[in-house]
């Protein structure tokens, strides 16, 4: 196991609510307090105090605000690399530490979500690479060109086979940019 949850969200910056704890630990909130004195928040867990009773210790896994962290977080990443590793902790976390039964389905929903989300993203990433080497490959060919007949015949089969491509605005423009640069060079 590479990471955690923990790895990646701090459960002692969260905003924790007494509405949240009293849900959590199935009390009345009026009956909950936090300790007057010293940490009430730990790495793995939370401290509450319920009136008549004393403390009790609680998992940040039965708390809304962990699981909206969580599914924030997940949500967000756009880097493939980065979710694969959100996606792997989330499994981890759900097999060895427990989750209430709703908040256990609803993290099972977004993981699901995000494989599929995660395969889309690992598709353009692919995509965008190969687009990247089409472009250098054309950065070759371009420079080879060392009359303008050789640069326009290029340049029509850039024209032919630039639609391939044509999501790749940067990798596209990159090429017309060289193009243009040693366009003024043939001609000087």
């Amino acid at each position: 196991m590479g990471h955690r949850l923990t790895d990646f969200i701090d459960p002692r910056k969260l905003n924790i609510t007494l509405a949240d704890v009293a849900r959590a630990v199935k009390k009345p909130e009026e009956k909950l307090y936090h300790p007057q004195k010293g940490e009430w928040k730990w790495a793995y867990m939370f401290l509450i105090v319920v009136e008549g009773e004393g403390g009790h210790f609680g998992s940040y896994r039965a708390l809304n605000i962990w699981l909206e962290a969580v599914i924030q977080l997940l949500t967000s990443c756009n880097d493939w690399q980065a979710l694969a590793k959100l996606i792997e902790a989330t499994e981890w976390d759900l097999q060895h530490y427990a989750y209430t039964d709703r908040n256990k389905t609803q993290l099972q929903e977004v993981l699901q979500q995000q494989k599929a989300r995660l395969e889309e993203l690992k598709s353009k990433a692919i995509g965008m690479m190969k687009a990247w080497v089409w472009a250098q490959l054309w950065e070759r060919l371009i420079k080879a060109c060392q009359d303008k007949e050789s640069l326009r015949v290029a340049d029509i089969l850039f024209k032919l086979q630039r639609s391939q491509y044509a999501e790749y605005a940067e990798a596209l423009a990159w090429v017309q940019r060289v193009g243009r640069q040693h366009w003024a060079c043939v001609l000087a």
